[in-house]
C-alpha cells in the first residue's frame, strides 16, 4: 500500500487514485524492511520516487519520475529485480541518489542489505546502478569489494564523493561508486565501538538503539 500527504500529514490519500491505474504489487512473500526509514526514498518534485523490497520472494526496485506517478495516478512504477540472497531476514534495506551535475534527472542509485540476522556476512549486501543504465534497467553493479557485513543504510557525502553504509558490525565508505568499500575505523580519542551499532543515516548523524547518536567527524572521510 502506498499513500501521499501534501499538507504535512493531515490528509492522506492511497495510490493508485484513479481508477484505471495498476499499482505497484507486491508478491506474497516481498517486504519493506524498516530498520533504517530508507527503503523508501521521496525527494523533490522533479525528482525520483524509489522504494526497494527484500523477503524470500527476491528483492526489487521501483522507481519512477515524482511528477508521473502524481500525473498518472500512482501506476507509473519501473521495477527492477536486485541479486540480493532470498529469505525472510534477507534483501534491500536502504536506498540513495546521486544526482549528476549536469541537471539530468536521472539519479544514480546506491543500494545496500544483506541478511540482518548473520549481520558478518558480507555476502550481496551493495549494488550500484549509474543513470545511464536506470532506463533500461540492465544491470545492478555488486561491489568487488563488498561491506563487512549486512547494512541497513546508505547515503552519499556530496562534499568528499564518498558513499557511505552502516551496519550493526561496522561502517564502510567507497569512493569508486560502490566498487570497493573499505571499513571505517574510529580514530585516536574516539569509543573503540565508535563504527559499530547504527541503524540509519541522516548525514552527517548516524542512530542506532537505545538512543545511540552520532555526529561524522569532519575528518572521519579522509583515507
Amino acid at each position: 500500500m502506498i499513500y501521499d500527504t501534501a499538507n504535512s500529514g493531515d490528509t492522506w490519500w492511497r495510490w493508485p487514485n484513479n481508477q484505471s491505474a495498476k499499482p505497484a504489487k507486491a508478491s506474497p512473500k516481498e517486504a519493506m524492511f524498516a530498520a533504517s526509514n530508507s527503503s523508501l526514498m521521496s525527494p523533490g518534485l522533479n525528482e525520483a520516487f524509489a522504494f526497494v523490497t527484500g523477503g524470500s520472494d527476491g528483492s526489487r526496485l521501483f522507481i519512477a519520475q515524482h511528477h508521473d506517478l502524481l500525473d498518472n495516478g500512482g501506476s507509473s512504477f519501473a521495477t527492477m529485480s536486485l541479486p540480493f540472497l532470498r529469505s525472510e531476514s534477507s534483501g534491500a534495506f536502504s536506498v540513495a541518489a546521486r544526482y549528476p551535475s549536469s541537471g539530468n534527472l536521472s539519479p544514480d542509485i546506491m543500494i545496500v542489505g544483506g541478511d540482518y540476522k548473520r549481520p558478518d556476512s558480507s555476502a550481496s549486501t551493495a549494488f550500484f546502478i549509474p543513470f545511464s543504465q536506470m532506463a533500461a534497467f540492465r544491470h545492478a553493479h555488486g561491489a568487488q569489494t563488498p561491506p563487512h557485513g549486512y547494512r541497513s543504510a546508505v547515503a552519499y557525502d556530496e562534499k568528499t564523493k564518498t558513499w557511505i553504509t552502516v551496519g550493526p558490525n561496522g561502517t564502510d565508505v567507497s569512493t569508486d561508486d560502490g566498487k570497493n568499500w573499505r571499513a571505517l575505523k574510529p580514530k585516536p580519542g574516539q569509543p573503540a565501538d565508535a563504527d559499530k551499532n547504527w541503524n540509519a543515516l541522516s548525514l552527517p548523524f548516524a542512530v542506532g538503539p537505545n538512543g545511540r547518536i552520532g555526529k561524522l567527524r569532519d575528518d572521519a572521510l579522509k583515507p
